[in-house]
């Protein structure tokens, strides 16, 4: 054959080069495989960077470019084979003639910068082969580029002939060895040079006398000696420096070989994935033993003569376990016979290394491709007069013909080809292996999963040896899967032919002469198989299963990536955040740059709670992969989280740019734009999810929507029309929605603002849902007469303590209960669920209340909902509770476990402020279930026994405004620690306040100001002309542009008198609290946190009470202080108490003076846990 070689590294060379200096590995591999086809006959030529052409060695030279190279030579190649640089297919084909394959041979990774125009498929397309130096540098590449397996192939690297019959037979190989023992360092000083030079010091200390010689520099790449000195020069003073290193450089070939005849062990600290490995090549061939690392090719290429350390990342371990294994080594070689292993060795690399057989195998490949795109499946069918044996690894055999054709037909997708092809290999063969594992492939890709098990565990028996080995290793998975027929009934039922049980005979080497390379071969295929049955029980939905099969797979391939990464998601799913996250982490040790291992990792962080170490995992995904939408849209929901609601925009957006059906992304859009009010966008993202993929989640979650800042008053009676009107039209059809938390993941909390009457509109959306959750758990008691019971039929008695039945749901949610709770004999067990157990509003309202709970009379156990952060408050509760439990993201979990705790009481600080404490809140799991005023508003759920309020605070008819039994505290529903600026007042001006006008500070959160509230605002603006209206930006949202906008249309005259603070921490809030005239409290939701603040200041407050509860809580303060000054009876009475305080500096200190007088009570005051505790105890 007519053959030319193309190299455009920036390397001057010809074949002599590789005899007379050190050149780089992809270099010499050209120069020894094309000095070798030239021995065997053809013509072959080398156009690279050399600076003058002419005959090396019987290769004709040719500097670039490459019209150097005469075109009728050109024209007429069999084949031009460009080396390790894609992106120039394109330009070649046009310069060889129409018959020339062309061909791109690479050694590199997967992921460097010159190899990723292949992911363009034009590039791809203008390749007829790729040849690849090993399996693992071939899945990557197919994977990451979409490559078609079935134009590529893997043919090895060999070693250079300087190193053939280094010892001949008879020879003794351990007689040539030094002694004391000295290792070797081959490679370039930044694959793991320095670790090798940090640990030889305990290597030497541990076998005295050991040396070690280090062959290393940048020589081999032609780089120049100043510039390899000020990059590593630091690390070779290092070796100089050391006692026992002999820092020699980079050698030629011969003058290497030379020196590793002497050199007992190669330890080659290795830190990079290595695509095939040449120094690991030429130590078998030095007859030096191997110890590296598991990391890329290298358990391929090394054939099981090497000891692989496994590659973590924590460098101190790393460094600890690989001085052990050169210990044990070294040991092992100084006390026993290591002759036969090292012939055994020594003659496997001869046969498998060597550039001869490589030289045929490249000729064999060249020849079955036949023209640039032959049809290769057609070429085989044709040649079956004369089975085919291609270096593609085709045997002589009808029954492997048939198998290796199946395999191509699979790979083009052709799948009943694929069936009857393998259903011709086992008629011929029924004991081939190979048939039975391609076959399965295809059923799986066809739907037809557990005819795939079938196939999967057939293959993996014969590969195993026996069937005996299959079942030790499967359990009963093996006979489950092989009973009954097969489902092809092609398939033989013979038995399985046993195989020879081979003992081991040493260190990490194969069994027996002449199956080195057969055995981590089979190991790897065992490994596949293990991993290809366990996907295809993974769609069967059977998890366990699958999981044991992964686990199996991990014993032949213990840093299979994707196995690691398929345990993780499995794990993940049952529970195991902790297992995932730790497989996540061994699959990126084995492959740094899998980007779906990153993406998975990061969220089983998220999940975890753990955002920033997400956030990095997540954002490492798509550097890796830039198109990796999953990995954008997890991101976007992390920022989210964060209340980074513009950057999650913005990363939703790009995953749907990458993926415009992805209706997560959707989803994320739609929840970021509508928490900054963005509701006409939100609801056009919602739509677009539901238009591609219809599902009443979505439904639900599009008709809950409300804005967080209405634009006029008029629209807020639009939107509360619209939402009863979808309401009514889901309730009128049967809902298919199996986890409301994870399919709606919403509530309805914007509703509570528009100031209205909610318990039938709340009602109304819990009926929507209550079909959808299990109502009680079939052992929970339900309550006393006079409140709200399920309509199933009574449940017999369970004794306390005994062990509840699974929850009552129609089969949905079942599986046992956690483990049974001891009851304290003789106390009420009182369970306080929230997401708000660390500094919070809520926590600081009642926070305080259950702490002092007494511990006499009652058992505390305090439920963490998935929400709740950490902080030293947390630890506060943790220390008081006798029982603190974080709750997991899993209602049917959270059931179960709370469930199992027998509780006489389950009360919710709040329900309706986040999704899951809501829909918790539709199963009974306590006999008693009562809600505080977190949220103030009825929730119109039936299994929500109590709404515990204050008389102080609500109307004689309040009832009728809630469905839940309404419980009325004679004195405050809170117990609140009184706040106490610290420190010296700042002035207004180191605060950001305007220096001169009357101050009326309205320091509520922007979602509270009602539509009704801007006329009040202008009324007292305009009757105070020094007056300034003062509101608060939202912490993280651009709320305030919307308010600012409506002010502008609604109160124009005014508008320019509004200002807006930045939020403000605590301290500071405080002082500005202190520095305003008046604190304006917001109509129909007044404050709560921010009213004690502002009278523990003593700064007069005005409020509205309007008739519900939420609207009535500052007047409730009030009351108790017996303080009526700032009580507005109406709306306009409201602006004149305003404008009096703000214009009448007297009348405002005595008002202020008359609240700090009276504001003790709203503080630290017992009332609200003694009362509470006298309720526990009457029911």
């Amino acid at each position: 054959m007519k053959i030319a070689f193309g190299d455009l590294f920036d390397s001057d060379y010809k074949i002599e080069t590789a005899y007379q200096t050190p050149l780089g590995g992809s270099q010499s591999a050209i120069c020894y495989l094309a000095e070798e086809l030239a021995r065997q006959g053809h013509e072959v030529f080398l156009v690279n960077q050399a600076s003058k052409g002419g005959m090396s060695r019987g290769v004709n030279c040719f500097p670039l470019p490459l019209v150097n190279l005469p075109e009728e030579i050109r024209l007429s190649l069999d084949a031009f084979v460009l080396q390790n640089v894609a992106g120039h297919g394109h330009q070649i084909r046009p310069l060889i003639g129409k018959q020339t394959r062309l061909i791109l041979w690479t050694q590199q990774a997967h992921d460097v910068q010159f190899m990723e125009p292949l992911a363009e498929r034009g590039e791809r397309e203008s390749y007829d082969g790729i040849a690849f130096v090993s399996e693992w540098q071939r899945g990557w590449f197919c994977d990451r580029y979409n490559i078609d397996r079935n134009k590529t192939a893997v043919l090895r690297n060999a070693a250079s002939p300087a190193f053939y019959n280094l010892f001949p037979a008879g020879q003794s190989i351990s007689g040539q060895k030094s002694q004391p023992p000295v290792l070797a360092y081959t490679s370039v000083p930044w694959r793991g040079l320095d670790l090798m030079a940090d640990i030889f010091p305990r290597i030497r200390e541990a076998v005295p006398g050991t040396r070690l010689k280090v062959f290393s520099s940048l020589k081999v790449y032609n780089i120049d000696e100043n510039i390899d000195e000020s990059r590593y020069g630091h690390i070779y003073r290092q070796c100089q420096e050391t006692e026992g290193i002999e820092y020699i450089g980079s050698l030629s070939q011969p003058e290497l070989a030379r020196a590793l005849r002497e050199v007992n062990v190669l330890s080659y600290t290795n830190t990079y994935p290595e695509t095939s490995c040449i120094a690991a090549i030429e130590a078998m061939a030095s007859g030096c033993p191997i110890i590296t690392t598991d990391l890329g090719a290298l358990p391929e290429t090394t054939a099981g003569f090497a000891r692989l350390v496994p590659f973590v990342g924590d460098w101190q371990v790393y460094k600890e376990q690989f001085a052990e294994a050169v210990i044990e080594t070294l040991e092992k070689i100084s006390s026993s016979n290591v002759e036969p292993l090292l012939r055994k060795m020594v003659d496997f690399a001869d046969r498998h290394y060597s550039w001869p057989g490589r030289a045929r195998e490249w000729i064999e490949w060249l020849e079955a491709m036949e023209r640039p795109g032959a049809d290769l499946p057609e070429k085989i069918i044709k040649s079956k007069t004369k089975p085919v044996s291609a270096g593609l690894g085709l045997p002589q055999s009808y029954a492997e013909t048939d198998a290796h054709l199946a395999e191509l037909y699979r790979n083009r997708g052709e799948l009943d080809w694929t069936i009857a092809a393998c259903h011709r290999s086992l008629k011929s063969n029924p004991f081939l292996p190979l048939p039975y594992k391609t076959l399965g492939q295809a059923l799986q890709a066809q739907g037809k999963k557990e005819a795939a098990t079938r196939a999967y565990i057939r293959a993996i028996a014969l590969y195993s040896g026996s069937a005996e080995k299959a079942r030790a290793n499967l359990g009963s998975l093996y006979e489950e899967l092989t009973r009954g027929k097969e489902t092809s009934g092609k398939e033989s039922t013979a038995s399985l032919p046993p195989t020879p049980n081979h003992s081991q005979d040493g260190w990490a080497f194969p069994r027996s002469p002449g199956e080195e390379i057969a055995a981590i071969r089979q190991g790897l295929i065992n490994a596949e198989l293990y991993f290809s049955l366990g996907n295809a029980l993974v769609e069967l939905g059977r998890l366990d299963d699958a999981l044991h099969c992964y686990r199996q797979a991990l014993k032949f391939a213990p840093n299979h990536a994707r196995v690691c990464l398929n345990v993780g998601i499995i794990l993940r799913k049952q529970g195991d955040l902790l297992g995932a996250i730790d497989f996540y982490r061994k699959a990126i040790a084995s492959a740094p740059n899998f980007a779906e291992a990153h993406y998975s990792l990061g969220n089983a962080l998220l999940e975890k709670g753990n955002l920033d170490e997400a956030s990095i995992s997540f954002h490492r995904a798509v550097e890796i992969k830039p198109d990796l939408a999953p990995a954008y849209c997890s991101l976007a929901s992390l920022l989210a989280q964060q209340g980074q609601w513009e950057e999650s925009i913005a990363a939703s957006q790009t995953a749907l740019a990458l993926d415009p059906t992805d209706t997560t992304s959707y989803w994320n859009l739609g929840n970021a734009l509508a928490a900054i009010g963005r509701v006409s966008e939100a609801r056009t993202a919602y739509e677009r999810s539901l238009a591609i993929r219809p599902n009443d989640g979505m439904r639900v979650r599009l008709a809950i929507l409300l804005p967080v800042i209405y634009p006029s008053l008029e629209e807020m009676h639009a939107w509360r029309s619209r939402l009863a009107t979808e309401i009514n039209k889901l309730k009128a059809r049967s809902l298919e929605i199996v986890d409301p938390l994870k399919e709606i993941r919403a509530t309805n909390f914007n509703l509570a603002y528009q100031g209205k009457n909610d318990r039938d509109i709340q009602q109304q959306i819990a009926q929507l849902y209550r079909p959808l959750l299990p109502e009680r758990v079939a052992a929970i008691d339900p309550p006393k007469q006079g409140i709200a019971q399920s309509e199933d039929p009574p449940k017999p008695p369970l004794k306390r303590g005994a062990r509840k039945p699974p929850l009552t749901k129609g089969g949905v949610w079942g599986g046992s209960s956690a483990t049974t709770f001891d009851r304290t004999r003789g106390k009420l067990r009182l369970g306080f669920i929230s997401s708000y157990f660390y500094q919070h509003s809520v926590s600081n309202c009642f926070g305080r209340i259950i702490r002092q709970m007494p511990k006499d009379r009652f058992e505390i156990i305090l439920l963490a909902a998935p929400a709740n952060k950490s902080d030293r408050l947390t630890e506060q509760f943790r220390a008081i509770a006798d029982s603190f439990i974080n709750l997991p993201d899993s209602l049917e979990k959270t059931c179960q476990i709370v469930a199992e705790l027998d509780l006489d009481f389950l009360t919710y600080t709040d329900i309706g402020m986040e999704p899951f404490t809501y829909f918790l809140a539709f199963t009974r799991l306590a006999k008693y279930q009562c809600v505080l005023t977190g949220h103030p508003v009825t929730t119109g759920i039936p299994t929500i026994d109590y709404f515990i309020s204050s008389d102080l605070m609500e109307t004689e008819s309040a009832q009728d405004h809630y469905s839940e039994t309404l419980v009325r505290l004679s004195g405050l529903p809170v117990d609140y620690a009184k706040p106490v600026l610290l420190g010296k007042p700042k002035p207004k001006a180191a605060l950001g306040l305007p220096e001169k006008g009357n101050l009326y500070i309205c320091p509520m959160m922007l979602f509270k100001v009602h539509p009704e509230f801007d006329f009040a605002v202008a009324e007292i603006l305009r009757r105070d002309p020094e007056g300034i209206a003062l509101f608060f930006q939202a912490k993280s949202k651009p709320l305030h542009q919307l308010l600012l906008a409506r002010f502008q249309r609604t109160i124009p005259d005014v508008a320019d008198r509004i200002q807006f603070l930045p939020w403000a921490e605590w301290q500071d809030f405080m002082n500005i609290m202190m520095l305003a005239d008046v604190v304006l409290d917001t109509f129909h939701f007044v404050g709560g946190n921010t009213t004690l603040i502002t009278l523990a200041m003593g700064t007069p407050m005005v409020t509205w009470p309007s008739p519900y509860l939420r609207g009535r809580v500052t007047y409730g303060y009030y009351r108790r202080m017996g303080v009526m000054d700032c009580v507005a009876a109406t709306q306009p009475e409201y602006v004149d108490i305003a404008v009096k305080i703000g214009t009448n500096p007297d009348y405002r200190s005595m008002l202020r003076e008359k609240i700090l007088q009276n504001n003790a009570v709203l503080y630290e005051n017992p009332e609200a846990v003694d009362e509470m505790v006298r309720f526990f105890l009457s029911r």
